[in-house]
């Protein structure tokens, strides 16, 4: 089904110069990652202080979703992958090494042109780093599963940490934390910590919104493609927000943003900015 649309919006890309009819200040623009993920036009590495710093400074972004996991010392860095071999010269999971060993990793760019040297951030550095601004920046913590943990306590560790540590930014009303797991999400609203919302990354429907509402969680995070506007005013009627992520290329912004959500997390910031500055 992806695929047709894909290529019908192509097609209809290529033909005509439609604008959706939403305003700049209905929707939050947040940068995936950063500037997004590496393309033949954005060398930086998702989750870097570059790569953050490029989306807030120059792109004119939001805010950013940045990915979370949790180090062996119940430290919470920002890094997306399973393994540190994927975009790293080292091996093995963030788990398994101390923030200080995980901070003096330096990404590796494998099979991609990146420019420049960059370590893995610290959440604790990312908010130091936003609270450094006038401005109220948004922020979207996505937590990636860590599998390989046996630990049974490691949800609630994991959540703690989270909560402690973004609990120092000075516009908590201005952040998301986002999981696949409903877990985490009970774990986090039964700690009744105030402003922060915490959304579930599925799919828009009945039967998800009524597990959503028992445990008083705050929305979806959704790829644009699987929702619609009956799903998009479903989740609205309850109260619920609407985050879209799958923003990529220019046929997806009129798509996504004709949808109306609340959010969007797109690896393409100006050109996002773009069609909705029209």
């Amino acid at each position: 089904m992806r695929k047709l649309w894909y290529f019908i919006s192509i097609v209809v890309g290529l033909t005509s110069c439609y604008y959706p009819d939403i305003q700049r200040d209905q929707v939050v623009v947040l940068g995936h990652g950063g500037s997004g993920f590496v393309t033949l036009n954005n060398h930086l590495p998702p989750n870097s202080e570059a790569s953050i710093r490029r989306a807030i400074e120059i792109q004119g972004a939001d805010g950013i979703e940045v990915d979370v996991q949790l180090t062996s010392d119940n430290q919470i860095v920002l890094y997306h992958d399973d393994l540190l071999e994927s975009s790293t010269n080292e091996s093995g999971y963030i788990s398994s090494r101390s923030l200080k060993e995980v901070g003096g990793i330096q990404y590796s760019g494998k099979g991609t042109a990146l420019t420049g040297e960059h370590s893995i951030w610290s959440l604790a550095e990312l908010v130091e780093y936003l609270n450094g601004f006038d401005a109220a920046y948004w922020i979207s913590l996505n937590i990636q599963p860590q599998e390989e943990v046996e630990d049974q306590d490691y949800d609630t560790i994991l959540v703690e940490s989270l909560i402690q540590e973004i609990s120092k930014y000075k516009h908590p009303e201005r952040v998301f934390i986002e999981s696949p797991e409903l877990d985490h999400l009970e774990i986090g609203v039964n700690h009744s910590v105030p402003n922060l919302k915490w959304m579930w990354v599925i799919d828009i429907n009945e039967s998800n919104i009524t597990e959503l509402r028992d445990i008083g969680a705050h929305g979806f995070v959704t790829h644009f493609l699987d929702e619609d506007e009956a799903s998009v005013e479903l989740a609205r009627s309850n109260d619920l927000d609407v985050v879209f992520y799958g923003l990529k290329i220019r046929q997806d912004f009129p798509r996504a943003l004709d949808l109306q959500p609340d959010v969007v997390q797109t690896d393409n910031v100006p050109m996002t900015l773009s069609y909705l500055e029209q």
